[in-house]
């Protein structure tokens, strides 16, 4: 499956959580007029759901996508139960 456009979306259990530093940086770049992403991949992987992967089954390779929303989820602290939703873009 080939996609150009993508959603990040980054789970916390309390909304005072914050985003690590790769993630602060992932949506700053989001942030930016073009908010394109080179996301790598070293190899297809073997479960069914291999259609999934962006890089090639053979090497190294990467995948140029576009962010459309960086989405923020938390839990409160009660794991399973979705307490609130932001998106952050």
């Amino acid at each position: 499956m080939d996609f150009d456009n993508a959603i990040i979306l980054e789970t916390k259990l309390s909304s005072g959580t914050a985003l690590t530093t790769p993630q602060t940086n992932a949506l700053t770049k989001a942030k930016t007029p073009s908010n394109k992403f080179d996301v790598r991949t070293v190899s297809q992987p073997s479960t069914t759901n291999s259609s999934y992967s962006l890089g090639s089954s053979s090497s190294a390779s990467s995948k140029t996508v576009t962010i459309t929303d960086f989405i923020k989820v938390n839990s409160n602290g009660v794991g399973g139960t979705i307490q609130d939703v932001n998106s952050l873009k």
